[in-house]
């Protein structure tokens, strides 16, 4: 390094005119500093240099460095992954983790995501049939049926099978979970431009053909059978034939407007003969069936819908056959179907939730027939009903209330709303309260208007009873009160009232607002 000392500061006079000699001398100087600054601009040229040599050589250096530590990392990543606990894990645990986290899945994506994970875990997927036991198929006719096939030969020849398929033109995001056994989805109105075009239907066909292939050949290892086209026509359904000794629960839904052939075979067409020994749980959404098929026995849960009347059968849908159905699963909890009638010896002893809507001959009395089938199933514990009473001159017995003890929760329309506070507010046959268990009430459309001054005392007696802890035989609390076109009015005092005395209060009724009397002197 250079440790020559700056120069030292130069001065000129200034107080007269430099003559020829200065200048001369000024001239000298200049020169000189210009020679100095070369010099230094050389000695800086060579101190970068240096420099950068330097910089290279620490930076090589300190790469060196940082190998070094990548490699002692990636074994002390190794080394810990070796010793971690889950490695330790028993291979049972394993596979209820695995188990666990399909719980929740709806897309059935799980099991092939576990597979791709490693070679291990690969490995683990593959020798465990219970995780493929699950078959959730989400896709279009495009897709290959393969998958169906590498999807069932994993699930081994054992292991029960639960099948969930979705298939339709074009794939759609669910809105939401969807379980095997929940309800039927909201039909969409018919719209002839949406039908499929024969490219699209005899690709259905085959993709069809090709999935039922490789399912029938595992048909004894069903436990649940779910299948969803709703757009696209897969007559491969009627090749699905008996027998099915584990199936518990079958549930077919197909687009409304795609016309069936009546000459299907399959096994809801057959007469004779037990297919389904344990089944429980069926729904036939727009398909075909026998009325007299077996697997119309010892069902727990059972939704028909089939609007279009002689598409799907031959044989129109009868009261009798209906009702012949019924006699046919005694323990029937929830049934669904377009047109009910009651019927004097049918008994329904498993009944949990109601949902009504008669239409019953003028001469008869609605109330005492629903009485009756209540007592004839031995009063079963209903907690959810929903009630729609048929229009009448003179309306129908709420008799039919006392036998509702553990009645919860309660949905009426079309019944006169003061009708329906006496029966409530009223002692049973027997002196105890009407629905001691009442918590939730909800009244569409039940006329108010016949005498506003006596039905609203009697809706604030009622609501003050149902919330009091002292009222005799109150078992549960009335906590919510929904009152619906109703044309009830009711005061703002009133309204609040319920507010306070109930945790949920809702009416779409007009309130009865107070008018300020105007002073006309002012005019």
């Amino acid at each position: 390094m250079d440790s020559e000392p700056s120069p030292p500061r130069r001065q000129y006079p200034t107080e007269t005119l430099p003559n020829a000699r200065e200048i001369a001398a000024a001239r000298r100087d200049l020169r000189a500093d210009e020679e100095a600054l070369a010099r230094l601009k050389a000695l800086e040229k060579e101190a970068l240099a240096e420099l950068e040599v330097k910089k290279k050589q620490i930076q090589e250096q300190i790469s060196v460095y940082h190998t070094r530590r990548d490699a002692i990392r990636e074994n002390r990543r190794q080394t810990l992954s070796y010793l971690a606990p889950i490695r330790r894990l028993p291979l049972e645990i394993y596979r209820e983790i695995f188990l666990a986290s399909g719980l929740s899945d709806y897309t059935g994506k799980i099991p092939w995501t576990i597979a791709s994970v490693c070679r291990i875990w690969r490995k683990m997927a593959l020798d465990f049939p219970n995780l493929w036991s699950t078959i959730r198929f989400r896709g279009t006719v495009l897709s290959s049926p393969d998958i169906i096939r590498i999807w069932v030969d994993r699930s081994g020849n054992s292991v029960p099978l639960d099948i969930d398929i979705e298939i339709g033109r074009r794939r759609t995001r669910s809105s939401g979970p969807r379980m095997i056994s929940s309800y039927m989805r909201p039909r969409h109105l018919f719209d002839r431009s949406s039908y499929p075009d024969d490219g699209t239907v005899q690709r259905a066909l085959q993709w069809g053909h090709v999935a039922f292939y490789y399912l029938l050949t595992q048909k004894h290892r069903w436990r649940s059978f779910a299948f969803e086209s709703l757009d696209v026509p897969v007559e491969a359904l009627e090749y699905i034939q008996g027998p099915f000794p584990l199936l518990e629960e079958f549930r077919v839904q197909c687009g409304d407007h795609y016309f069936r052939p009546s000459s299907w075979q399959w096994f809801l067409c057959k007469s004779n003969g037990d297919a389904t020994p344990v089944l429980r749980k069926l729904t036939l959404d727009h398909v075909n069936f026998s009325w007299s098929s077996p697997v119309f026995r010892d069902l727990t849960t059972l939704r028909i819908h089939s609007p279009s009347q002689v598409t799907y059968h031959p044989n129109l849908a009868t009261l009798d056959s209906v009702f012949g159905i019924l006699r046919e699963n005694p323990n029937l909890q929830k049934a669904h179907r377009n047109s009910v009638t009651l019927m004097q010896y049918l008994k329904l002893a498993s009944l949990r939730t109601v949902n009504l809507k008669f239409e019953v001959p003028q001469s008869t009395d609605f109330g005492e027939k629903f009485s009756d089938l209540l007592r004839r199933s031995d009063l079963p514990a209903i907690t959810g009903m929903s009630i729609q009473h048929p229009y009448r001159i003179h309306e129908a017995s709420l008799g039919y209330f006392e036998c509702l003890e553990d009645l919860e929760e309660l949905t009426v329309s079309r019944i006169p709303l003061e009708d329906l506070l006496l029966t409530l507010d009223g002692p049973s046959a027997d002196g105890s309260l009407i629905c001691p268990n009442l918590t939730k009430l909800t009244l569409q459309h039940c006329p108010g208007r016949r005498d506003m001054d006596t039905i609203l005392p009697r809706l604030i007696n009622f609501v003050d009873r149902r919330t009091t802890s002292a009222t005799r035989g109150l078992k549960k609390k009335l906590q919510v009160l929904k009152i619906i076109h109703c044309g009830c009015i009711i005061t703002p005092d009133t309204h609040n009232w319920l507010k306070r005395r109930l945790r949920e209060f809702k009416s779409d009724e007009m309130k009865l607002m107070s008018i300020t009397p105007l002073d006309y002197e002012v005019f």
